[in-house]
C-alpha cells in the first residue's frame, strides 16, 4: 500500500464542511455509522466509538490498511477519504474516520428484517452466491483470512436495471482478520499453521501458497454459511419464512456443500484444524453456542443442516 496512517493523521477531529450526516444506520463495537452526504453524493460515514480498538494507533493502522486493500480489491466498499484524528473533540472522539460507498442493505437486513426486499434477494440468488465467493475468493488468494464472517458483515446493492446485485465484505478489524502478504511482520497464527502443516507433509511443497488459499477459501465459507443458516433459523419467528423458503434464500449453503463434497481428504483435514484454532472456534461459539461450535456440527450448519446434527 503507498498511503499509511501518517498520510492521513489530523491534530484532533474536524468533520469536512462538504459532508452532512443524515440518519444513524448502525453501531458495531467499534464504530458508529451513519448515513451522509458528501458532495450531494450518498455515502456511509463510520466514527469512532469511544474506548474502541481503532481509537489506538496500531489498530487503526490495520483496518485502514485492510479497508484500502479491500476496496483497491472489489471486495469491500470503496473507501472515498478516511483520516485518523489523535485527539478528540467534545463531539467526536479520537480514532479512524472513513467516508466509504454506500450500499442497500446487508445480508441480513435483505434476509431476514426487510420482508419487501426477500422477493428479490431469492430472485437473484445465484448472483449472490456468485459476487460472495468471488470476494471470499479474491481475499483467500491475497492470503485475508477473515473469520467474523455473517450475514450483517456482507453488504449488498441491488443493480437499477433489476440485472444484478453487488456483494461486498465490511470490518476488518484485526481481531478477526489476518494477512501475512500485505503485512509480513504482523502476528498471523492461523496461516502460519497451515503453512507449518503442509510443509511438515514434504509434499507438493512448490503449491504450498496456493493450498493455503484454497483452505482459507473454503473455512471462510464454511463459517460464512454456518452462521447465515443460524441466522435464517433464529428469525425464523419474525420473518415466518417456512423450512424450504429458509433453503431456497440460503446464498451459500448449496456451493458449499459442493465444495466439501469434492475437497480432498488432507485439505479438509487441515480446514478441520483451522475452524479448531481458539480464536476461530472462539467467534463460531460466540455465534452458534458451545454445542453447535464444533467442527462436524459446523460443516453440517454450513450444507443447510439448521440443527447442526446429522439427519
Amino acid at each position: 500500500m503507498t498511503r499509511t496512517l501518517s498520510d492521513i493523521t489530523i491534530p484532533k477531529t474536524v468533520i469536512p464542511s462538504n459532508l452532512h450526516l443524515c440518519d444513524e444506520i448502525g453501531k458495531g463495537s467499534n464504530n458508529k455509522v451513519f448515513s451522509a452526504l458528501y458532495d450531494d453524493d450518498e455515502v456511509v460515514f463510520r466514527a469512532p466509538r469511544r474506548r474502541s480498538d481503532t481509537q489506538q494507533r496500531g489498530s487503526a493502522h490495520w483496518e485502514f490498511q485492510h479497508m484500502s486493500l479491500a476496496s483497491e480489491l472489489k471486495v469491500g466498499p470503496q473507501l472515498i477519504k478516511a483520516w485518523y484524528a489523535r485527539h478528540a473533540t467534545r463531539e467526536w472522539p479520537s480514532g479512524l474516520y472513513a467516508i466509504m460507498e454506500q450500499y442497500d442493505y446487508d445480508l441480513e437486513t435483505a434476509m431476514c428484517e426487510n420482508r419487501d426486499v426477500v422477493p428479490r434477494v431469492m430472485a437473484c440468488k445465484t448472483q449472490v452466491e456468485e459476487e460472495i465467493v468471488r470476494c471470499l475468493y479474491s481475499l483467500a488468494q491475497n492470503h485475508i483470512f477473515v473469520y467474523d464472517l455473517k450475514p450483517s458483515n456482507m453488504v449488498m446493492r441491488f443493480h437499477d436495471d433489476d440485472a444484478g446485485v453487488d456483494v461486498r465484505v465490511i470490518d476488518f478489524g484485526n481481531d478477526f482478520c489476518e494477512c501475512n502478504l500485505s503485512h509480513p511482520t504482523q502476528s498471523s497464527p492461523n496461516i502460519d499453521m497451515l503453512r507449518r502443516r503442509i510443509v511438515a507433509e514434504g509434499r507438493d511443497l512448490e503449491h504450498v501458497e496456493e493450498r493455503i488459499s484454497h483452505i482459507l477459501f473454503a473455512t471462510m465459507m464454511v463459517i460464512l454459511s454456518a452462521t447465515t443458516t443460524r441466522c435464517l433459523y433464529e428469525d425464523r419467528g419474525h420473518t415466518r419464512l417456512s423450512q424450504m423458503e429458509r433453503k431456497n434464500i440460503h446464498p451459500v449453503s448449496e456451493k458449499v456443500s459442493e465444495l466439501l463434497e469434492t475437497i480432498r481428504g488432507s485439505d479438509l483435514s487441515l480446514m478441520r484444524e483451522l475452524l479448531r484454532m481458539d480464536d476461530v472456534r472462539g467467534v463460531l461459539r460466540h455465534y452458534h453456542g458451545r454445542r453447535n461450535s464444533g467442527t462436524g456440527r459446523t460443516m453440517r450448519l454450513a450444507m443447510g443442516c439448521e440443527s447442526g446434527r446429522s439427519a
